[in-house]
């Protein structure tokens, strides 16, 4: 049996991270592929990967132990109980002799100078175009990954392209391979839908349509573009009484998040613009909607929109020339 090792940043409800356990379980179900998958960090999707895969967890610094030790001390204590985890995690892996190494999203650059010392070779998976890539790496993490991967996938022509025109990468170890969601399964949950109960679930108006979007909210994302959709929608259209916009997929703290909730405040638009945090009924929340809008300001190939189309919803976007 042969083994690989899916390198993912986190295990959160989003679309690369879905796309992974995609992945991982037709491996697991269809192919003698063992899976193992190597976390730098939590998610609520972790539960998932745990039926069809090996765990396992990249360690993290604990800077809230040893308050009561000066600042120097705590730091060289820290440092040292990380490296001992690290290097446990290097034996575990290392005697686990995998025979290929998949890395899933530029996200996962940092962890190159410890995943090039198992001496396997690397597959780079990119869902990323520009902003996302100077967001989630610095210029040294990129190059590492870049230069340590034997093939690189883009998940569009776009990002492909990307790779090819603004970076040191060769055009013959890029290949473009689209990322995919899994059809049967989402008409399979949304067959079995109580519309009237899910609405009620979310505190939903039952008697309006909805204009949705879904996407774990970030700038990138646009979802104050949404909210402005929403405004100019309320202000100029004859179905501003019959019409609910909703997003799937914001965390109701932090800073994005109190901004979008003066951009509706200052709108007066609280009636008609619903924020939902991440959650398993995305899907089911889309086939309820009448329209699925996307406003990101990048995008490289989203899922979402795919999980819109299984749905049967049409799709309403924006593009600058």
């Amino acid at each position: 049996m042969r083994k690989i090792l899916f390198v993912s940043h986190d295990a959160n409800r989003a679309g690369a991270q879905l796309f992974l356990l995609n992945v991982v379980q037709f491996l697991n179900q269809k192919t003698e592929w063992k899976c193992s998958v190597l976390f730098l960090d939590e998610g609520v999707l972790l539960p998932e990967f745990k039926k069809v895969s090996t765990i396992f967890h990249y360690p993290k610094k604990d800077t809230k132990k040893l308050d009561f030790l000066p600042i120097k001390l705590k730091s060289i204590f820290i440092e040292k109980e990380f490296q001992k985890k690290k290097s446990s995690l290097f034996f575990d892996l290392k005697s686990s002799n995998f025979d290929l190494v998949y890395a899933n999203t530029v996200a996962t650059a940092s962890s190159f100078d410890f995943l090039k010392l198992l001496e396997k070779p690397i597959i780079s998976h990119f869902h990323e175009l520009p902003f996302s890539i100077n967001l989630y790496s610095n210029a040294n993490e990129l190059s590492d990954m870049l230069e340590n991967s034997v093939a690189i996938i883009g998940c569009s022509d776009a990002v492909s392209s990307n790779l090819i025109l603004n970076y040191p990468v060769l055009p013959a170890k890029v290949k473009t391979i689209h990322s995919f969601v899994n059809n049967d399964e989402i008409l399979k949950k949304i067959s079995k839908i109580d519309s009237k109960q899910l609405k009620s679930k979310f505190k939903l108006p039952l008697d309006k349509k909805i204009i949705i979007s879904c996407g774990n909210a970030e700038f990138r994302k646009g979802v104050d573009l949404f909210i402005e959709v929403a405004n100019a929608f309320q202000k100029n259209s004859n179905l501003r009484n019959e019409v609910i916009f909703v997003w799937v997929g914001i965390q109701k703290s932090g800073e994005l998040y109190e901004k979008c909730l003066e951009l509706i405040e200052v709108n007066q638009i609280q009636d008609i613009v619903f924020l939902l945090e991440p959650t398993p009924f995305a899907q089911e929340l889309i086939s309820l909607s009448t329209i699925f809008a996307i406003t990101s300001r990048e995008d490289p190939f989203p899922l979402v929109m795919l999980e819109a189309a299984v749905c049967s919803k049409p799709i309403v976007g924006f593009f600058e020339s």
